[in-house]
């Protein structure tokens, strides 16, 4: 699992696991997800993260793992997102599972 966040673009993807990708559905406003298809999740497309989005209604429309949902969630209740480590430019970050650690904290 690892997640990118590009400033320029206000934009989040978070991959939950390598795949191909067959379609996507629209969950919400500004937020895609790309599955596999066999409808499996693949990825999740946020527009203006800090705006706010449902992570939860993805969970249990996805049945994800307890960590994938984790995940999810600590990333959803991120208000101001910003780079770690960096004033300028997209960041990617891996998260192993079982651990949240690569999480951004809030600002």
């Amino acid at each position: 699992m690892r997640y990118h966040y590009d400033p320029d673009a206000d934009a989040l993807y978070i991959e939950l696991r390598y795949g191909e990708i067959d379609h996507q559905h629209e969950q919400s406003d500004g937020v895609l997800l790309d599955l596999a298809a066999d409808g499996s999740l693949i990825g999740v497309d946020v527009m203006v993260p800090g705006s706010g989005w449902a992570a939860e209604e993805i969970i249990s429309d996805r049945h994800l793992s307890r960590n994938e949902g984790d995940l999810l969630i600590a990333l959803a209740r991120i208000q101001t997102w910003q780079p770690r480590g960096s004033k300028q430019g997209a960041a990617v970050h891996s998260v192993s599972h079982g651990s949240l650690a690569g999480i951004l904290v809030k600002s």
